[in-house]
């Protein structure tokens, strides 16, 4: 049985991320590519993802703000330097765990929310 949340199920070539909860399911994959040539196997599904959402967010494109703002999904690319320090605090503190940052959307600016990072919990190389 799939238990809920996100399962990182590293492979040989590929990487799958199972999204699972009560109400929907389905899988992510992470494939070596153009983009993603200059990080190694470990790294390079958090790579891909900073990448692609990194690239969508700067399409601007009204229907994909729409869209992320109506599932609650946001990003933000983070500063080399703070990527750096939130890891290895997160990493120290669960090493279980990968550092997943967010973005806030218009609602969350005009409330004056601040920006958070989400940890999930990492897949085990023997699955």
């Amino acid at each position: 049985m799939t238990k809920s949340g996100l399962d990182v199920i590293p492979g040989n070539d590929m990487t799958r991320i199972r999204v699972v909860c009560e109400h929907q399911s389905g899988l992510i994959y992470v494939v070596p590519a153009d983009r993603s040539w200059v990080c190694d196997q470990v790294n390079l599904p958090a790579h891909a993802l900073a990448g692609f959402f990194r690239e969508l967010t700067s399409l601007e494109n009204k229907e994909v703000q729409d869209l992320m703002q109506l599932w609650g999904v946001y990003y933000r690319q983070l500063p080399r330097d703070q990527e750096k320090g939130l890891t290895k605090l997160a990493s120290h503190r669960f090493p279980d765990f990968a550092l997943i940052p967010s973005r806030p959307g218009l609602k969350q600016k005009e409330a004056g929310l601040k920006t958070a990072s989400f940890l999930v919990r990492k897949g085990r190389r023997d699955c």
